[in-house]
């Protein structure tokens, strides 16, 4: 995932060496010192005895996979067509409009990787009425595609076939 720049490497600490410093509360001014703290510390949760704040690389990774996860599911929204034209996005489902292309702008690049490394690892089908799931493009089944799995060749004319069509009215 892409650093959030210059302004994230300041607030997570400029990198792994860097520590932070906290002023402990002593009795009277002259038993007042500083402790070092290593900053992975500093981000652990309260509960774990850090002090739960967030690293800009996490935060910036979780607000790229949410503009991602409405690209999406917002097939409507003015903006998710906008980008879909210009990136020339055809089938929001398939991983490969996720790979890099030297067209693209950086923000869009960070999109996409957000995608792909955030959504798409984890996602899974609800099956519902079976008319958005690709039968052997789509990893609804397993966590792979069932077109990967075959043993003989799938004929030209079932590539594209949805769930729904195999159904059976009342079954």
């Amino acid at each position: 995932m892409p650093s959030p720049g210059p302004w994230g490497e300041l607030m997570d600490g400029g990198g792994r060496g860097v520590i932070f410093t906290i002023l402990s509360m002593g009795e009277s001014r002259e038993k007042r010192k500083q402790h070092l703290i290593a900053w992975n510390k500093v981000c652990l949760p309260k509960k774990e005895g850090g002090l739960g704040i967030r690293k800009a690389k996490d935060m910036n990774k979780a607000l790229l996979a949410k503009v991602g996860w409405r690209l999406l599911h917002d097939k409507d929204s003015l903006w998710a067509h906008v980008l879909q034209s210009k990136y020339k996005v055809g089938y929001t489902q398939n991983i490969s409009w996720t790979v890099p292309k030297s067209n693209w702008s950086s923000t869009w690049r960070s999109v996409g990787l957000g995608v792909r490394e955030v959504i798409l690892i984890d996602q899974s089908w609800v099956l519902g009425n079976g008319r958005e799931i690709r039968l052997w493009k789509d990893k609804w089944l397993l966590n792979r595609l069932l077109m990967e799995i075959l043993v003989r060749e799938l004929p030209v004319d079932r590539v594209d076939e949805r769930v729904r069509e195999l159904w059976s009215d009342g079954t």
